[in-house]
């Protein structure tokens, strides 16, 4: 059993977010004609976890952040930010470090991936940079070798008959090719774009050379309007030797006229379509795929978890916070995680260095077995018997009785 390393995982999650975050700065960039920054920003997410990982390493509480906003926010305007983006920048990276520590780990990969992907498609046909591309490369490269990273260094010299790297070179190569298929796509996306734009001012100005004639035939007086057909039928004329819309690095591409190429852009847009397509769906049947081979055999899942769970009321707070971090969706990970926030109230939390085994061992705890869990957070293939979930509720219910105890003999 092959068991991820958990401050590699919080670290390769805040660093896909920290990307994800910079696409989001793009508009702001492109709006306002500023150039996108690169190398200052890496410089600034690699710094930011170094410092706040060490930080964390030291002390448990939030004194770090509270020092690190402020600072943060002077270098950032130094490098050249401004001072709205430099406190935005500085509030979310403490915001997404201190979620990662508070939780174990989100599993939210696919989300942050896909919502990469798409926020650059979107981007793309506005505005073609290659830092916008290098991040995204970054973010997926980051979450997909991180995770495989995490579980590498925790392989024990008794385990070395696994063999973690099988899929390696075909989950990169996968990567590879998706990544010039979205950058080479560019072209035909622009031209579809442009077409469509096309397509909807014909539209416009023949109809409103239509209604004008429909009026002049009902004997209305168009004399305040007069001059209005004489633009509809020059804008027609004008719209078939259409450009393409201008582009901040428009060297990169050539200016198309619509007529004269007809054939060749609905052949690229069409082309460009069935890859982004297929793209989606192959994404989406390998996820289908992957969580149909973690599905527990208890199919009644509401009743596994209610005999042992307590259901909170959700928050505001929790509502915001769904789209980046959620409560584990499986039942046994479900058991794990009311545990960690019961001993959490009583006093006898899990520190943020500590696995899951420092941590029993912290608390006396010798014979869990953790490996239940284990198996659905990291994705192990095994399906689970009905006598491991039995044992491993059986377990929390009885560490529960032990922590409760000690909780009243430390009042005492």
């Amino acid at each position: 059993m092959i068991t991820a390393n958990l401050t590699i995982v919080r670290i390769y999650q805040f660093l896909g977010e920290a990307f994800l975050f910079y696409l989001l700065l793009v508009p702001f960039y492109y709006f306002r004609d500023l150039p996108l920054p690169m190398m200052s920003y890496i410089i600034a997410v690699v710094g930011t976890t170094i410092i706040l990982v060490l930080f964390t390493r030291v002390t448990d509480t939030y004194i770090p952040f509270l020092i690190y906003v402020p600072v943060a926010v002077m270098l950032f305007v130094v490098m050249g930010y401004s001072l709205l983006i430099a406190i935005t920048m500085a509030a979310f990276f403490s915001w997404r470090f201190i979620r990662h520590l508070q939780e174990e780990g989100m599993d939210h990969e696919y989300r942050l991936i896909t919502l990469g992907l798409f926020l650059v498609l979107i981007e793309s046909l506005l505005i073609t940079d290659f830092a916008m591309y290098l991040m995204v490369g970054l973010q997926v490269s980051v979450l997909i070798f991180g995770h495989m990273l995490s579980h590498v260094v925790s392989i024990k010299i008794s385990n070395s008959n696994q063999k973690p790297f099988t899929q390696i070179g075909v989950i990169a190569g996968a990567f590879l090719l998706i990544t010039g298929i979205s950058y080479s796509a560019y072209n035909g996306l622009e031209r579809m774009w442009s077409g469509t734009l096309t397509l909807l001012a014909n539209i416009f100005s023949y109809g409103m050379l239509g209604i004008v004639n429909f009026l002049d035939f009902l004997g209305v007086d168009l004399a305040a309007i007069g001059q209005l057909e004489e633009r509809i039928k020059e804008s027609q004329q004008s719209d078939v030797t259409m450009e393409k819309l201008e582009s901040p690095f428009k060297d990169q591409t050539k200016n198309t006229a619509g007529a004269e190429n007809a054939g060749e852009t609905i052949y690229w847009s069409f082309l460009s379509i069935i890859i982004v397509v297929a793209i989606i769906v192959a994404i989406i049947l390998i996820r289908k795929k992957v969580l149909e081979k973690r599905k527990d055999p208890e199919s009644d899942e509401a009743s596994m978890t209610s005999k042992w769970t307590t259901q909170e009321k959700s928050s505001l707070k929790d509502k915001i916070s769904k789209f980046f971090g959620r409560k584990p969706e499986n039942p046994i990970r479900q058991l794990f995680f009311d545990f960690e926030r019961f001993a959490q109230k009583k006093g006898f939390g899990r520190k943020n260095y500590e696995t899951i085994e420092d941590w029993f061992e912290r608390l006396g705890v010798k014979d869990a077995n953790v490996e239940v869990y284990q198996k659905v957070r990291y994705g192990d293939e095994t399906t689970l018997t009905d006598q491991e979930v039995e044992r491993f509720k059986h377990d929390l219910q009885q560490l529960r009785k032990s922590l409760l105890a000690k909780g009243k003999n430390k009042e005492e």
